[in-house]
């Protein structure tokens, strides 16, 4: 009977170490018990974590820009391109854009794909390229031309060079150097081997002619004479008299710019509109403006529009010569004074010298 007794204590015994035990491993097992965790942030076997704790299986999935995206089927080392997936081994990333590849790819403008072999990329648009045999692509703005056969003058305006010798652009066309001129902007067939532009309409030959005012003219019989068409005088020293005449330099002056006059002397110049000879003659500044006077004397000089000779008179009033009494005389404003007998005040006052302080110093009222 006490045998029976112990071994019914030792069963519950036993029954309630296991009871305690339970509890506790209830108590602690995640997502039981008093205390319960989030079973979306509980990381499976595995699996990677993406942006805000979401889960991923990394041998099928990416995370892409915090987005699980699939593996494309039968990518090896798949890549993200942006949020999206994709297969670098046959396919390519333009700034978020996923394109097949071709024989050799490329972005334009950062996103677009295109293929290097058959297209190009001008002004960030995907263009295709020129075909032909020989053909050179180039860009012209946004879209292609064969630089073989054609000249970019302007954006998006290529222009046909075929049959050209020395292509070459005048604004936003094409033309051919060899046989045209560019004259401000408009093209013009040459006249010659020496042409040139004359205005922008029209070519001259510069071995040949003049441009006067945009107007060729003959240069073996023509002046241009301040803009003007002129008959050359005759002779080889034709040279322009103003705007509307020439003369003859080895024969003639050109006086005021306008008068042509005959040359009387090797020494003869321009008084005015007349000519006088150097030699002989004296250009003076009278009242009524240049005139030519006599030079009789080696010391003659002007007095107004006439002359004197400076050893034996004086011009005190800058009109008309008067006589020199001694070799000490000399003008005082418009009188003569001796210099031994006065002095001069204030360049027109004469004063006795004896009236001279005894400074020396004359004091002038």
């Amino acid at each position: 009977m006490i045998l029976s007794w112990i071994g019914v204590c030792a069963v519950l015994f036993v029954a309630s170490c296991n009871c305690a035990s339970f509890s506790k491993n209830l108590k602690d097992e995640p997502g039981k018990g008093p205390i319960k965790l989030n079973t979306r942030h509980r990381r499976q076997a595995g699996f990677l974590y993406c942006g805000n704790l979401d889960q991923y299986n990394p041998t099928t999935q990416l995370c892409c820009q915090d987005n699980i995206v699939s593996k494309p089927p039968g990518a090896v080392s798949p890549l993200c391109c942006d949020s999206e997936a994709y297969n670098p081994v046959t396919q390519f990333c333009c700034e978020g854009t996923v394109a097949t590849k071709t024989t050799q790819p490329a972005c334009c403008g950062g996103s677009d794909p295109y293929d290097l072999v058959l297209q190009m990329c001008c002004g960030d648009n995907v263009v295709s390229k020129p075909s032909g045999n020989g053909s050179i692509p180039g860009c012209c703005g946004s879209s292609t031309y064969d630089l073989n056969t054609q000249l970019c003058c302007a954006d998006d305006h290529p222009s046909s060079k075929v049959g050209f010798v020395s292509p070459s652009c005048c604004s936003n066309q094409a033309f051919d150097a060899n046989s045209y001129l560019c004259c401000d902007s408009h093209i013009t067939p040459k006249v010659g081997v020496y042409s040139a532009c004359c205005g922008s309409y029209s070519s001259y030959n510069t071995a040949t002619q003049l441009c006067c005012n945009s107007q060729p003219v003959n240069s073996a019989t023509m002046l241009c004479c301040e803009g003007r068409p002129v008959s050359k005088t005759p002779g080889t020293n034709s040279a322009c008299c103003g705007s509307f005449s020439s003369y003859d330099t080895a024969t003639q002056l050109c006086c005021n710019g306008l008068t042509a006059v005959t040359k009387t002397a090797p020494t003869s110049v321009c008084c005015g509109s007349a000519e006088y000879d150097t030699a002989t003659q004296l250009c003076c500044n009278g009242q009524n403006g240049q005139t030519v006077a006599s030079k009789p004397l080696s010391t003659s000089a002007c007095c107004g529009s006439g002359s004197y000779d400076t050893a034996t008179q004086l011009c005190c009033n800058g009109l008309s010569p008067t006589s020199k009494p001694t070799p000490t005389s000399t003008c005082c404003g418009s009188q003569v004074i001796d210099t031994n007998t006065h002095f001069c005040c204030d360049g027109s006052q004469p004063v006795l010298n004896s009236n001279m302080p005894a400074n020396g110093q004359p004091e002038c009222a």
